[in-house]
């Protein structure tokens, strides 16, 4: 009889076990970003404004405010300081630099907590000034997170920058450690897929046909024919993208030096409408008074997929015999007036 009373009891020991509350924030917080995540695909597929989709975390940043006014333990603390930074950054909210480095200084790089949302990291890293801290911060997160997801999505970021920068030593010691260490991982099978796109577009490779309408001139039509014997920067962007609008006044200050010297650019829309476009480039400093063209599809089409775009913004200069001569970081930021000079001239 005291056999059965004992093993009677498991089932009741193991339903009435205490739940670490540090874990069970960070398991609602994650669920609640990826279920309005999934709520905004869902809003953008059925083809409604991106604009109109209301993201609306107040009551979840409330409830963590009156938390984080308490004395916490500290794995609590982290767990609140990341979550109110995910509803944040999720929610389209403008989080200052400060608020970054505060919780960087505050949160351990292998917290558990920023298994909530890894891409923070990359929000982090843009936020900070501090380039050296954030490399050594993003390293031990790297090498040392407990999460899985947080080291992989961190090693497919470092393949990824390393890719772009043309750094194949980092890139190939990224891609094997996912590969040993995150086998049957998305962050693997995104490196895969973004290695595979890459060689579609790489220095030396003709450039895809092409054929798409003017935005600007009914009836015209652009393709690589257009362009021969010049320069041509192809680039992906779209209205809705953060990181296209932080290029543009670069674009601008090379349209202005090199558009008399045998070059062109031409910006394939990615918005879901091509009427999205003219209200954009009639706003005080984003005129691209370059040739425009809207890609029906966005990244689906079979022009994206020709140019192996996985992500934007993309670019690529392609040469007066119609073969890409630059890509991708080579055609970013400061870099741009840099490499345009190579075969522009000063």
């Amino acid at each position: 009889m005291r056999t059965l009373a004992l093993f009677s009891c498991v089932p009741l020991l193991a339903q009435t076990a205490i739940v670490d509350p540090a874990q069970a924030l960070i398991q609602e917080t994650k669920t609640a970003l990826e279920a309005r995540i999934q709520a905004y695909r869902a809003h953008v597929a059925a083809g409604k404004p991106r604009s109109e989709f209301k993201w609306n975390f107040e009551k979840e940043l409330a409830r963590i405010n009156v938390q984080l006014a308490q004395p916490q333990p500290e794995a609590m603390k982290h767990a609140l300081l990341v979550s109110e930074l995910g509803y944040r950054v999720v929610g389209h909210e403008k989080v200052a630099p400060a608020a970054f480095e505060s919780t960087r200084a505050a949160v351990p790089a292998t917290s558990p907590a920023w298994g909530i949302e890894p891409s923070l990291f990359t929000e982090l890293a843009e936020n900070l000034s501090d380039e050296k801290a954030v490399t050594a911060y993003l390293s031990e997160a790297r090498v040392h997170s407990p999460v899985a997801e947080v080291r992989s999505y961190l090693l497919e970021q470092q393949f990824e920058d390393a890719l772009d920068a043309k750094d194949v030593t980092t890139w190939k010691a990224a891609l094997a450690t996912l590969e040993k260490e995150h086998a049957g991982s998305k962050d693997l099978a995104s490196a895969r897929k973004s290695l595979e796109q890459y060689q579609k577009t790489a220095v030396g490779v003709a450039a895809p046909a092409f054929k798409v309408a003017s935005l600007e001139q009914p009836g015209t039509e652009f393709t690589l024919e257009t362009f021969k014997g010049k320069f041509v920067l192809i680039d992906f962007w779209a209205t809705w993208c953060p990181y296209c609008r932080l290029e543009l006044p670069f674009m601008h200050k090379a349209w202005e030096r090199f558009s008399g010297k045998n070059f062109e650019i031409l910006s394939f829309s990615f918005d879901q409408k091509a009427a999205d476009i003219a209200p954009f480039r009639k706003k005080p400093g984003t005129p691209m008074p370059w040739k425009h063209a809207f890609v029906e599809g966005a990244k689906k089409s079979t022009l994206a997929d020709a140019y192996g775009v996985v992500g934007i913004p993309k670019a690529i200069l392609v040469g007066p015999d119609g073969k890409i001569v630059a890509t991708d970081a080579e055609l970013k930021g400061k870099q741009l007036e840099v490499t345009l000079e190579k075969f522009l001239g000063k």
